[in-house]
């Protein structure tokens, strides 16, 4: 009993060891990076934009959404709006044909995004390159500019910065923040390492033969961006991360919403780390190290909220059988230390105020949430979870 005990904290001792000096060294990367995009002022009319907007049941945000994003400082016939209606009401489509966004109606047994934007890709042709945002998403004026710039110089695949634009109750701020850490950590520390930036599922822009290619025979009814990453770098394909190119995002607003989002996208991460763990590993042996950190490196750690916790159990377990186990208390302590530090370096100075001692009391609440999540997964790997959004 006492061996397997002792195992058991080898075990975990060595994934913290991974993951705390895994996003040290990412962050380190991320701050001392040089970085420094550039937009062009003369637009090429060689890159010619398809913005996708796959909408299923939007209709609450969808107009306001294609209003705004009509008017990005990009020239008009170098880029087109189309958005992807799924289940849209009938008024909502006649108000979309009324703006100039195109309106590509569609309807699936099961809708999945990859489905949306594959039909679209398959009907749409005439664009060099194709933009996927998420409904509520809105471009900042200028995140044209900074693809087509990125794309001139030999990108192949980027992905924008999702910021906030909410960010008025404690779980829009926790979600917030989660996002900013890990825009950081996983993208701009990889931006600063050398190795492609993984895509978040909106805000992302590839050329069109890429996307075309890699999405056609996409099965993924949850977490598709996971599974589009792999399949890019699997060719040595390189994914840039452009922090100047804005995309604002709305984050999720109340404990219900939190928890469905959380559960697609958690069933998603273990399955894409049971599928594609093997060939990453192989990988490293092959010289594609961006196959490997995609499919291992990321995959292989777990959300840091569960990661939180489970330092926080290790220091009270540690200490009331401080006769039975290897590891004191004061380790667990001084990596939870260095954890949250870590995360601390990862958050922009903007979210230090008032609102986000608010969020930290939600912290607890979260921690349970996420815990319950576990036992509620099997759904998300049957049907896609839809989350919803409103309109700010």
């Amino acid at each position: 009993m006492i061996d397997a005990l002792h195992t058991i904290e080898i075990i975990v001792l060595l994934y913290i060891i991974f993951i705390v000096v895994y996003n040290l060294i990412f962050v380190i990367a991320a701050l001392n990076y040089p970085y420094k995009s550039k937009k062009t002022q003369n637009f090429s009319t060689n890159i010619k934009f398809a913005v996708l907007v796959p909408a299923y049941k939007e209709d609450t945000v969808i107009l306001n959404s294609v209003k705004q994003n009509l008017l990005v400082d990009y020239p008009n016939e170098c880029f087109d709006l189309i958005v992807i209606a799924d289940q849209l009401k009938s008024s909502t489509l006649k108000e979309l044909n009324g703006t100039d966004a195109i309106t590509h109606e569609v309807k699936f047994e099961k809708s999945t995004k990859a489905k949306a934007i594959s039909s679209a890709l398959e009907k749409y042709t005439n664009y060099t390159h194709v933009v996927i945002l998420d409904a509520d998403n809105i471009m900042s004026k200028d995140f044209l500019s900074y693809l087509a710039f990125s794309f001139e110089n030999g990108s192949v695949a980027i992905q924008g910065r999702r910021k906030a634009k909410n960010v008025n109750t404690p779980y829009s701020v926790l979600d917030g923040i989660s996002e900013e850490i890990s825009n950081t950590i996983f993208r701009q520390g990889a931006e600063g390492i050398g190795v492609s930036s993984p895509i978040a599922g909106s805000g992302m822009a590839f050329s069109y033969e890429l996307i075309y290619q890699k999405i056609k025979d996409s099965n993924a009814i949850g977490g598709f961006d996971k599974e589009f990453q792999i399949e890019i770098v699997k060719d040595y394909a390189h994914i840039n991360y452009v922090k100047e190119a804005y995309v604002y995002d709305e984050k999720t607003e109340d404990l219900k919403v939190f928890e469905n989002q959380r559960k697609r996208w958690i069933s998603s991460h273990f399955i894409f780390l049971k599928r594609y763990f093997t060939l990453g590993i192989k990988s490293l042996f092959r010289g594609n190290f961006d196959l490997f950190h995609m499919a291992v490196l990321i995959q292989a750690q777990l959300p840091r909220m569960f990661n939180l916790g489970m330092l926080m159990l290790l220091i009270v377990f540690s200490f009331v059988l401080s006769d039975f186990v290897l590891i004191p208390s004061i380790f667990w302590m001084v990596f939870l230390m260095l954890y949250m530090v870590t995360l601390l370096l990862a958050v922009p100075k903007a979210y230090f105020n008032k609102n986000l001692i608010y969020a930290i009391l939600r912290i607890p609440k979260l921690l349970f949430t996420m815990l319950g999540i576990l036992f509620k997964m099997k759904e998300s790997k049957r049907t896609f979870i839809h989350t919803p959004h409103k309109n700010i």
